[in-house]
């Protein structure tokens, strides 16, 4: 058994008792995933990726077209198949994405995830970057910085209005924004509470990148979604931050609900592993 398998079995035991059947292996950057069309692919913002006024209406709508090739892409479906469709009344519509460590790439893992789930469900999924530290998905997807959950939030508007629909799929993401005041207590506010449950109203899934897991804004995230799931980095995350972290969500009420292990490594080549 690998050392970075006992971190990811001891920091959270959650992962074998009460979601995931085993602990999850997942890399941040898979060698290929595609919208339809590549994101390389889209000179620019708009292209496959559109902002729509339109109400997200539930129901049965064109997956997302997800090639799980590689051995992390794989991991993915699988993560979110054991996380969000389980047969019971608790399986959860809005969890929260975060690093233990800092360099970790939570809004990365979040969007691939999003892609996973969005073609494994007949339903709405939308990644929300809330990480006030980074913002990257407006980057990952080549759309516009703003507006996005900073001005929905600070003007009162609908997340409708921000969201932007991925491949004309099943798929959206909201941005961060790019409003220029500052955005201590945007978490806390009566009004983010409104956009969170305008997002449980409009989306039947929603996948929200964190900053880092030690973090106010992470914790106060939590507490206001279904749950989190934590993720190690393969070649830097040490137990003790592992054990830190999970401790002191749980303390704050937050429900974790395991771990992936981000950039682990496979010897064994794509086009061998996918044969066995």
């Amino acid at each position: 058994m690998s050392h970075y398998y006992d971190v990811l079995k001891n920091a959270v035991p959650s992962v074998t008792k009460e979601i995931f059947a085993e602990p999850i292996d997942m890399e941040s950057r898979p060698a290929s995933v595609r919208l339809g069309k590549d994101i390389g692919e889209c000179e620019q913002p708009g292209q496959a990726f559109s902002r729509t006024t339109d109400e997200f209406s539930h129901g049965p709508r064109r997956r997302f077209r997800f090639d799980a090739t590689s051995p992390g892409q794989q991991e993915f479906l699988r993560v979110v198949q054991r996380l969000f469709i389980v047969s019971t009344s608790r399986a959860p519509r809005i969890v929260v994405f975060t690093g233990v460590d800092r360099f970790s790439d939570p809004t990365q893992i979040s969007f691939v995830a999003g892609q996973a789930l969005a073609a494994s469900v007949d339903a709405s999924v939308c990644v929300v970057d809330a990480n006030s530290t980074a913002p990257s998905i407006h980057r990952i997807v080549k759309a516009q910085a703003g507006p996005g959950l900073l001005e929905a939030t600070e003007n009162g508007s609908s997340i409708r209005q921000v969201a932007v629909q991925v491949d004309d799929a099943n798929l959206w993401v909201i941005p961060f924004g790019e409003s220029r005041t500052t955005t201590a207590g945007l978490f806390t506010s009566d009004k983010f509470d409104s956009r969170m449950l305008e997002l449980r109203h409009q989306f039947e899934y929603v996948i929200i990148s964190a900053p880092v897991a030690s973090s106010v804004e992470t914790a106060v995230l939590g507490q206001k979604s279904d749950g989190v799931v934590l993720i190690i980095e393969a070649n830097s995350t040490r137990k003790d931050a592992a054990l830190s972290a999970k401790n002191a969500l749980e303390a704050a009420n937050v429900i974790v609900f395991g771990a992936v292990l981000n950039n682990r490594t496979y010897p064994v080549p794509n086009a061998l592993y996918r044969k066995l």
